[in-house]
């Protein structure tokens, strides 16, 4: 079940491939173009939910 074609060669890769097997070329597996905002969201909370915001408005006089 061939659903990509080699960026060099053409030849029929499978779904989980990153090697040609005719030419050995390396055809890395597209992301989605969502998993980089997601990501993002997953570090911007766990950042919101570690920092105490108090401290840190103290340290910089704005309190």
């Amino acid at each position: 079940m061939a659903t990509r074609l080699c960026r060099n060669c053409r030849a029929p890769l499978e779904e989980d491939q990153e090697i040609c097997p005719a030419c050995h070329t390396h055809n890395p597996i597209p992301k989605p173009w969502y998993v980089p905002i997601v990501g993002g969201a997953i570090v911007a909370l766990i950042v919101y939910l570690l920092v105490d915001f108090g401290d840190v408005a103290r340290v910089l006089g704005i309190e």
